[in-house]
């Protein structure tokens, strides 16, 4: 269902399974930011602080096998609780940002036929509701196809109640890390005429907590990694990239899991987590 599985041990969450997807990773990341010469001009001199990924209008299957996965899942494990979020990239939300004309599909259609072929017994949080109104803010790099953790938090905040969150984080020391991230749409638009700010966020009250990788013998006190700071994927900070497992033990007074399958776009989220 998603690249890697994250699990989470005593955590506060109240059921212990979440799918969490970005949108374009079932349409092929690729393909979307091989932008049509004929376009490309048009999109960089609209944006001149910006660059924004749109998927060009084609026929593709909508993701059936992992939606099929998600529904045996939560079949196979009713004594779960299951949840599923499916986020839309930039193109949907910052709409003023992109050329007159342009040919994007439609996220909506998508995001609702999805939601639509779901089972009834499991609910679906829609980010795109929780991402729109903040549309002027910036929730979304302008070199990289990630939303940002400001994006992250307002998805977090908009779902804790549905998540069974009790007592969520109320206050936050953010940190900018790096304002000189150049993310994938950099690279393969080859555009470098902005950067972009990572910011991370620890909650000011937290239980302690410790990291395990499956393709590492190490165990760390943090998710994030300062070293990737040092390198070209700077978005690496978070977990230092993508990992086949990643189990993350707490503190926490309780015999709670979370059971997390997800891509790249929720390494910023699970900070909130």
């Amino acid at each position: 269902m998603g690249e890697e599985l994250a699990v989470q041990k005593g955590h506060p969450l109240a059921q212990p399974m979440l799918a969490f997807h970005e949108h374009h990773r079932h349409f092929g990341i690729g393909n979307m930011i091989r932008l049509d010469p004929h376009i490309q001009q048009p999109l960089r001199k609209k944006t001149e602080d910006a660059l924004v990924v749109f998927i060009v209008l084609r026929q593709v299957d909508l993701p059936l096998r992992t939606i099929q996965n998600i529904n045996q899942f939560a079949e196979d494990h009713t004594e779960l609780s299951t949840r599923v979020m499916l986020v839309p990239d930039s193109a949907m939300i910052l709409t003023d940002k992109l050329p007159k004309n342009a040919p994007v599909r439609d996220q909506l259609l998508d995001i609702s036929n999805v939601a639509g072929q779901l089972s009834g017994s499991i609910q679906f949080l829609n980010a795109a509701e929780a991402l729109s109104s903040h549309a002027d803010e910036y929730i979304y790099y302008k070199t990289d196809h990630h939303w940002t953790s400001l994006g992250a938090y307002y998805a977090f905040t908009a779902f804790t109640g549905q998540m069974g969150i009790a007592s969520p984080a109320s206050s936050y020391d953010i940190y900018t890390v790096t304002d000189s991230f150049e993310g994938t749409l950099s690279s393969k638009s080859g555009s470098h005429k902005t950067t972009d700010t990572i910011q991370i966020y620890e909650a000011k009250q937290q239980d302690s907590y410790y990291v395990t990788y499956s393709d590492s013998t190490d165990r760390v006190c943090s998710i994030y990694k300062s070293a990737a700071l040092e390198t070209k994927d700077k978005y690496t900070v978070f977990f230092g990239g993508n990992h086949p497992k990643v189990e993350i033990n707490t503190t926490a007074d309780n015999e709670r899991v979370l059971l997390l399958f997800k891509d790249s776009y929720a390494n910023s989220f699970v900070q909130f987590l």
